[in-house]
Protein backbone atom coordinates (compact mmCIF):
# COMPACT_ATOMS: atom_id res chain seq x y z
CA UNK A 1 0.00 0.00 0.00
CA UNK A 2 1.43 3.53 -0.63
CA UNK A 3 2.77 5.40 2.60
CA UNK A 4 -0.42 7.64 3.10
CA UNK A 5 -2.71 4.96 3.00
CA UNK A 6 -1.26 3.47 5.70
CA UNK A 7 -0.27 7.03 7.43
CA UNK A 8 -3.71 8.35 7.25
CA UNK A 9 -5.01 5.17 9.07
CA UNK A 10 -2.36 5.36 11.98
CA UNK A 11 -2.66 9.40 12.32
CA UNK A 12 -6.72 8.64 12.42
CA UNK A 13 -7.07 5.81 14.91
CA UNK A 14 -3.89 6.05 17.04
CA UNK A 15 -0.84 8.55 15.81
CA UNK A 16 1.99 6.67 18.48
CA UNK A 17 1.30 3.36 16.83
CA UNK A 18 4.98 3.01 16.11
CA UNK A 19 6.50 4.49 19.31
CA UNK A 20 4.48 2.96 22.09
CA UNK A 21 4.19 -1.14 23.07
CA UNK A 22 0.67 -1.34 22.20
CA UNK A 23 -0.24 1.20 24.92
CA UNK A 24 -1.12 4.68 24.49
CA UNK A 25 -1.45 6.16 28.20
CA UNK A 26 -1.95 9.84 27.32
CA UNK A 27 -4.78 8.55 25.01
CA UNK A 28 -6.27 6.19 27.64
CA UNK A 29 -6.52 9.01 30.29
CA UNK A 30 -8.03 11.93 27.64
CA UNK A 31 -10.44 9.59 26.41
CA UNK A 32 -11.47 8.16 30.64
CA UNK A 33 -11.10 12.55 31.58
CA UNK A 34 -13.57 12.95 28.43
CA UNK A 35 -16.19 10.29 29.83
CA UNK A 36 -15.88 11.58 33.09
CA UNK A 37 -17.32 14.96 31.55
CA UNK A 38 -19.68 13.97 29.50
CA UNK A 39 -20.95 11.05 31.86
CA UNK A 40 -20.58 8.77 28.95
CA UNK A 41 -18.23 7.02 26.87
CA UNK A 42 -17.16 9.27 24.47
CA UNK A 43 -14.30 7.64 22.27
CA UNK A 44 -12.34 4.99 22.87
CA UNK A 45 -8.28 5.29 23.99
CA UNK A 46 -7.76 1.51 22.75
CA UNK A 47 -4.38 1.41 20.08
CA UNK A 48 -4.31 -0.31 17.05
CA UNK A 49 -2.78 -3.05 18.60
CA UNK A 50 -5.44 -3.15 21.56
CA UNK A 51 -8.32 -3.34 18.29
CA UNK A 52 -6.26 -6.53 16.66
CA UNK A 53 -6.49 -8.31 20.07
CA UNK A 54 -10.05 -7.54 20.52
CA UNK A 55 -11.09 -8.25 16.80
CA UNK A 56 -9.10 -11.17 16.99
CA UNK A 57 -10.04 -12.71 20.04
CA UNK A 58 -13.23 -11.01 21.67
CA UNK A 59 -16.70 -10.14 22.01
CA UNK A 60 -17.86 -6.23 21.62
CA UNK A 61 -19.34 -6.42 24.93
CA UNK A 62 -18.23 -3.32 27.56
CA UNK A 63 -17.34 -4.82 30.30
CA UNK A 64 -13.76 -4.74 32.23
CA UNK A 65 -13.08 -8.44 31.81
CA UNK A 66 -13.01 -8.37 28.33
CA UNK A 67 -10.62 -4.74 28.58
CA UNK A 68 -8.72 -6.69 30.62
CA UNK A 69 -8.19 -9.76 28.09
CA UNK A 70 -8.11 -7.26 25.20
CA UNK A 71 -4.75 -5.77 27.02
CA UNK A 72 -3.22 -9.14 27.58
CA UNK A 73 -3.85 -9.92 24.02
CA UNK A 74 -2.15 -6.66 23.17
CA UNK A 75 0.70 -7.45 25.21
CA UNK A 76 1.28 -10.71 23.45
CA UNK A 77 0.97 -9.47 19.73
CA UNK A 78 3.56 -6.28 20.73
CA UNK A 79 5.67 -9.32 22.16
CA UNK A 80 5.09 -11.88 19.02
CA UNK A 81 4.61 -9.51 16.10
CA UNK A 82 6.80 -7.07 14.48
CA UNK A 83 4.35 -3.45 14.58
CA UNK A 84 4.15 -3.80 10.23
CA UNK A 85 2.52 -7.37 10.90
CA UNK A 86 -0.01 -5.58 13.43
CA UNK A 87 -0.84 -2.95 11.56
CA UNK A 88 -1.14 -5.03 8.18
CA UNK A 89 -3.66 -7.80 10.19
CA UNK A 90 -6.07 -3.99 11.32
CA UNK A 91 -6.14 -3.24 7.85
CA UNK A 92 -7.30 -6.22 7.24
CA UNK A 93 -9.95 -6.73 9.61
CA UNK A 94 -10.99 -3.32 10.54
CA UNK A 95 -14.78 -2.35 9.50
CA UNK A 96 -15.29 0.33 6.54
CA UNK A 97 -19.32 -0.08 6.15
CA UNK A 98 -22.02 -3.04 6.95
CA UNK A 99 -19.96 -6.47 6.07
CA UNK A 100 -16.78 -4.58 4.70
CA UNK A 101 -13.73 -5.66 6.17
CA UNK A 102 -9.84 -4.72 4.89
CA UNK A 103 -8.79 -1.84 2.93
CA UNK A 104 -8.71 -3.70 -0.02
CA UNK A 105 -12.69 -4.30 -0.10
CA UNK A 106 -13.30 -0.88 1.84
CA UNK A 107 -11.99 0.81 -1.43
CA UNK A 108 -13.65 -0.81 -3.87
CA UNK A 109 -16.92 -0.42 -2.03
CA UNK A 110 -16.76 3.45 -1.13
CA UNK A 111 -14.54 4.63 -4.55
CA UNK A 112 -14.72 1.34 -7.13
CA UNK A 113 -10.82 1.28 -7.06
CA UNK A 114 -7.79 -0.69 -5.74
CA UNK A 115 -6.40 0.08 -2.38
CA UNK A 116 -3.21 0.82 -3.98
CA UNK A 117 -4.85 3.69 -6.04
CA UNK A 118 -6.26 5.51 -3.29
CA UNK A 119 -5.54 9.07 -3.42
CA UNK A 120 -4.31 10.80 0.02
CA UNK A 121 -7.97 12.54 0.60
CA UNK A 122 -10.09 9.28 -0.18
CA UNK A 123 -7.02 7.55 2.03
CA UNK A 124 -8.42 10.06 4.78
CA UNK A 125 -11.70 9.73 4.37
CA UNK A 126 -11.34 5.90 4.56
CA UNK A 127 -9.50 6.65 8.09
CA UNK A 128 -12.57 8.98 9.28
CA UNK A 129 -14.84 5.96 8.53
CA UNK A 130 -13.31 3.41 10.81
CA UNK A 131 -14.56 5.28 13.96
CA UNK A 132 -18.64 4.04 12.88
CA UNK A 133 -18.37 2.57 9.36
CA UNK A 134 -21.66 1.40 9.35
CA UNK A 135 -23.50 4.86 10.14
CA UNK A 136 -21.11 6.27 7.86
CA UNK A 137 -22.76 4.17 4.97
CA UNK A 138 -25.29 5.99 4.97
CA UNK A 139 -23.84 8.92 2.95
CA UNK A 140 -22.71 6.81 0.24
CA UNK A 141 -26.54 7.14 -0.84
CA UNK A 142 -25.70 11.21 -1.36
CA UNK A 143 -22.69 10.73 -3.22
CA UNK A 144 -20.25 12.50 -1.43
CA UNK A 145 -19.35 13.08 2.92
CA UNK A 146 -21.47 15.13 5.01
CA UNK A 147 -20.19 18.07 6.30
CA UNK A 148 -18.97 16.38 9.70
CA UNK A 149 -17.34 13.95 7.61
CA UNK A 150 -15.68 16.60 5.52
CA UNK A 151 -14.81 18.37 8.34
CA UNK A 152 -13.00 14.96 10.33
CA UNK A 153 -11.26 13.74 6.46
CA UNK A 154 -9.45 17.70 6.41
CA UNK A 155 -8.07 17.23 10.10
CA UNK A 156 -6.89 13.96 9.19
CA UNK A 157 -5.11 15.82 6.08
CA UNK A 158 -3.68 18.62 8.23
CA UNK A 159 -2.16 15.88 10.72
CA UNK A 160 -0.78 14.47 8.12
CA UNK A 161 1.09 17.21 6.73
CA UNK A 162 2.21 18.33 10.45
CA UNK A 163 4.08 15.10 10.63
CA UNK A 164 5.37 15.69 7.03
CA UNK A 165 3.64 12.79 5.55
CA UNK A 166 2.65 14.69 2.87
CA UNK A 167 3.55 18.87 1.58
CA UNK A 168 1.79 21.87 1.76
CA UNK A 169 1.44 21.65 -2.05
CA UNK A 170 0.17 17.86 -1.26
CA UNK A 171 -2.35 18.92 1.00
CA UNK A 172 -3.45 21.73 -0.56
CA UNK A 173 -4.30 19.45 -3.85
CA UNK A 174 -6.00 17.07 -1.65
CA UNK A 175 -8.07 19.72 0.37
CA UNK A 176 -9.15 20.92 -3.02
CA UNK A 177 -10.17 17.64 -4.36
CA UNK A 178 -14.07 16.69 -4.59
CA UNK A 179 -14.56 13.09 -3.65
CA UNK A 180 -17.05 10.78 -4.85
CA UNK A 181 -18.37 7.86 -3.90
CA UNK A 182 -19.14 5.38 -6.23
CA UNK A 183 -22.85 4.24 -6.62
CA UNK A 184 -24.18 1.84 -3.89
CA UNK A 185 -25.79 -1.51 -5.92
CA UNK A 186 -29.44 -1.13 -6.68
CA UNK A 187 -31.48 -3.54 -4.07
CA UNK A 188 -32.68 -6.56 -6.39
CA UNK A 189 -36.13 -6.65 -7.48
CA UNK A 190 -38.07 -9.61 -6.54
CA UNK A 191 -39.83 -11.33 -9.57
CA UNK A 192 -43.06 -12.80 -8.84
CA UNK A 193 -43.78 -15.98 -10.71
CA UNK A 194 -46.91 -16.03 -12.77
CA UNK A 195 -50.19 -16.67 -12.06
CA UNK A 196 -51.17 -20.26 -13.16
CA UNK A 197 -53.75 -21.48 -15.56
Amino acid sequence: LPEHVVRAVTTSEDAGFFGHAGFDFDELTNALQAGLEQGRVVRGGSTITQQVAKNLWLTRDKVLARKVREALGAIALEATLPKPRILEIYLNLAEWGPGVFGIGPAARHWFGKDARALTVKEAAFLAAVIPNPVRADAVRAQGAPTPYLEQRVQEILLHMAQHGVITDDGLIAALAEPLAFVAAPAAAQVVEPAAGP
